[in-house]
């Protein structure tokens, strides 16, 4: 698990997420992020008999965006490993904000996602 998430991470999603005190190096510095990513990571590893449906690597979802004026956005993709992230061809990093934000999340669930300044909503829609 360790080597996964101190991995280099090839999506230009990952770059500015708030868990990586440097862009070039991309190191992890935040101990108390770290252990939550840790803890989300063997909760979405567990067999599916021991938890009820949750988001995890390799999970294809359906979002929607909540709190917003006009019509809210509808978003599909599946969440990747880092190597793998394309996100024009629907394949997001676990390591991105998205995928930080949704790993573990049950079908349902209303989640946040921060970028930098910015905060979105988001509802669990669909889970496969």
């Amino acid at each position: 698990m360790l080597a996964r998430v101190l991995s280099h991470c090839d999506s230009s999603q990952c770059f500015n997420h708030r868990i990586f005190q440097c862009q070039q190096y991309r190191v992890l510095h935040d101990p108390l992020v770290l252990a939550e990513l840790f803890q989300r990571l063997e909760l979405a590893e567990l067999p599916r008999s021991n938890m009820s449906l949750r988001v995890r690597v390799g999970s294809s979802v359906v979002i929607r965006q909540t709190h917003c004026d006009n019509t809210p956005a509808i978003l599909r993709f599946t969440l990747v490993e880092p190597s793998s992230a394309n996100p024009t061809q629907g394949k997001v990093s676990y390591l991105s904000p998205m995928g930080l934000a949704l790993l573990s999340v049950p079908l349902g669930a209303v989640f946040t996602v921060t970028v930098r300044a910015s905060e979105s909503h988001w509802c669990l829609i669909a889970l496969n």
